[in-house]
């Protein structure tokens, strides 16, 4: 955009130039009494030899000028204010296309947070299945251990019972045959 202001401006200047060796061609031709006829911007301005005339011509020339300046003047602002809408038009697309980026790699970042969290939910879940499950087993272990003991302390206890039982009931059968043995020898 400053190369176009300044290409604007030199050739602005160089036109300005143009009419000012112009100007300066009509005054020395005019002074110089030579008639000749000068040329601006493709119009004949046929020169007088009176000052009026030459002063009414300068005029002319001035306003021509002062109204080339407005024009080109008209014309820059309308070039800068055709630049200035492409590049706010640029910069709204750029600054669209990086909210669509960052909108899309949130979303990609989401995706991947919630990802982690899923799985990190899943093996939560997991562990706290192993340690039921562990629970559990560890509990009818214990459960069976106790079982088993008391299992064998009834079996012990029922043994017992019997033994003695059995010891008894020998015991009279030993004292009832030491009995018929002593009464068989008296």
């Amino acid at each position: 955009m400053r190369v176009l202001v300044l290409v604007f401006c030199v050739w602005t200047q160089l036109r300005d130039a143009t009419l000012r060796r112009e100007v300066d061609d009509m005054l020395s031709s005019q002074t110089a009494g030579l008639g000749k006829a000068s040329t601006e911007g493709g119009k004949a301005v046929a020169e007088a030899a009176d000052p009026a005339a030459l002063k009414a011509a300068v005029r002319r020339l001035s306003a021509e000028l002062e109204t080339r300046a407005k024009w080109e003047a008209l014309r820059l602002s309308h070039l800068l204010q055709m630049v200035e809408d492409k590049a706010a038009a640029a910069h709204a697309k750029l600054i669209e296309d990086q909210q669509a980026v960052g909108e899309r790699a949130l979303a990609s970042e989401l995706c991947i947070l919630a990802a982690e969290q899923a799985t990190a939910e899943r093996l939560a879940l997991e562990q706290l299945q192993r340690r039921a499950k562990e629970r559990r087993s560890n509990a009818l272990a214990f459960k069976a251990k106790e079982l088993r003991a008391a299992q064998e302390a009834e079996a012990n206890a029922a043994l017992e019972a019997a033994m003695s039982e059995a010891a008894a009931k020998l015991l009279s059968e030993l004292d009832a045959l030491a009995a018929s043995a002593a009464a068989d020898e008296v």
